[in-house]
């Protein structure tokens, strides 16, 4: 009975993690969609602006919701697995510093083509 209950105190733990992930990531799609409709798409009329906006708003998203995982980490030490929770929450974190990496590039592709539009 005590392992099933260590293993029911892990499951449950794993959603807790999940549900904290997944409430951050909601948050990210609503704080740069909110941030694009506020600062880009009324705006600027040209796409390039808009793209390049968008991706300001996209990485600042991002990293907003790096802080409150990373604020959600300190929360494992008191985890049945903290190592497991930690590898969880890290793994989200890697995720959004991938997108910031692509966002960057968007934004720099985007750059290049208002110069080249502007250009010519």
């Amino acid at each position: 009975m005590k392992k099933l209950d260590e293993y029911l105190n892990i499951l449950q733990e794993e959603f807790n993690v999940r549900i904290a992930i997944e409430d951050i990531s909601g948050d990210f799609k609503e704080t740069w969609t909110d941030c694009y409709e506020v600062r880009c798409y009324r705006r600027y009329e040209n796409k390039y602006e808009k793209n390049i906006c968008k991706a300001d708003c996209q990485i600042a998203g991002a990293n907003k919701a790096i802080s409150r995982l990373n604020s959600a980490k300190g929360k494992c030490t008191t985890a049945v697995d903290p190592n497991r929770c930690k590898k969880s929450i890290e793994s989200a974190m890697k995720n959004y510093m991938n997108k910031i990496q692509q966002f960057r590039q968007a934004q720099n592709n985007s750059q290049a083509r208002m110069k080249k539009f502007q250009a010519g």
